[in-house]
């Protein structure tokens, strides 16, 4: 059963007078799916946006939205499944940066905690991902844009959108010691 499905009478009852999702809203929650966000997580994220909206501006609140909230409960989600797997995380960051090291263009700090791995590695996805882009050919860029361009509103979603989209195209792993 999809996102779609188990999701679907939960944010209906979230947003009031609303007798459906969009296209829009639909294609958002499969992404969500694609992308490996656990159902719970996304279900607290997106009761966590629409309790913070006042009531009469729920219904005409666009579903996709939510994404900072959603992100917010995934890395916390991440972050205590890192530690009650007590993951390796110096073993997982040597992992990552072997994967990585052929975009590595300066000297990477060792890292003495997971939550300073962690920033590392998501400063370091930052450079790749601005330098994929960059060297993107322009036809490209388009097509990238333009697959996702009704989320154009939603600056923090449509950047994820774009690094995945990267990182899959470049056969690159989620740079996180929290995430095998």
């Amino acid at each position: 059963m999809s996102y779609y499905a188990k999701l679907k009478d939960f944010i209906l009852g979230l947003k009031g007078d609303v007798l459906f999702l969009s296209p829009r809203e639909r294609w958002f929650l499969k992404i969500l799916e694609e992308r490996g966000y656990p159902l719970e997580v996304v279900k607290k994220g997106i009761e966590d946006f629409y309790r913070a909206l006042r009531p009469e501006r729920r219904s005409t609140t666009p579903l996709f939205l939510s994404f900072s909230f959603v992100e917010k409960r995934h890395r916390e989600y991440l972050r205590r499944q890192g530690r009650e797997l007590k993951l390796d995380w110096q073993e997982r960051f040597r992992e990552i940066m072997d994967k990585v090291k052929d975009y590595i263009k300066e000297p990477v700090p060792e890292p003495d905690s997971p939550e300073s791995a962690e920033r590392i590695l998501k400063e370091l996805e930052k450079k790749i991902v601005k330098e994929l882009w960059e060297g993107l050919p322009k036809e490209e860029k388009r097509r990238i844009l333009k697959r996702y361009a009704q989320f154009k509103e939603n600056e923090e979603f449509l950047k994820l959108l774009i690094k995945s989209e990267l990182l899959q195209m470049f056969n690159l792993p989620r740079m996180s010691v929290f995430v095998h």
